[in-house]
């Protein structure tokens, strides 16, 4: 019988988990782009994003302790990984209600949901560990 090797799940866990905020903000940018298409209204989508945002760096805040280690593989986690996903997402909460405040409320779900991407993207090209990473979090930035 050929052995397989078994997927080692408590590793990917541990690395979507310490990805959190990032995958998070993608996953609501889909959900706002989704949602925008059947519900308009500025007030609502700025206050969606606002709230990603604040969930978001509250988790990176969480993940910057020193309970959680600095790593080096799939994704590099260090002092300036740590600083950039914590800074990048209060920036996005500054930035967002002006934005909005800008644009119809036809747009305004699309402003949001770019907004939501390109937070992920510089987060995610922060911590990238290797090329795929990196053209990855790029994609989402433009």
């Amino acid at each position: 019988m050929p052995t397989q090797e078994m997927l080692d799940v408590t590793g990917f866990l541990g690395l979507s988990l310490r990805a959190g905020p990032e995958l998070g903000l993608l996953a609501l940018a889909c959900l706002t782009f989704l949602g925008g298409t059947f519900i308009r209204g500025r007030l609502l989508w700025g206050l969606v994003g606002v709230i990603g945002l604040g969930f978001a760096a509250g988790f990176s805040a969480i993940q910057s302790g020193p309970a959680f280690a600095p790593t080096r593989d799939f994704f590099c986690f260090d002092d300036v990984a740590s600083c950039v996903r914590l800074i990048v997402p209060i920036l996005g909460m500054l930035m967002l209600p002006i934005l909005v405040a800008e644009v119809d409320d036809v747009r305004a779900a699309d402003i949001v949901g770019c907004t939501l991407c390109a937070c992920a993207g510089v987060s995610l090209t922060s911590m990238a560990g290797d090329l795929v990473l990196l053209f990855l979090g790029l994609e989402a930035v433009s």
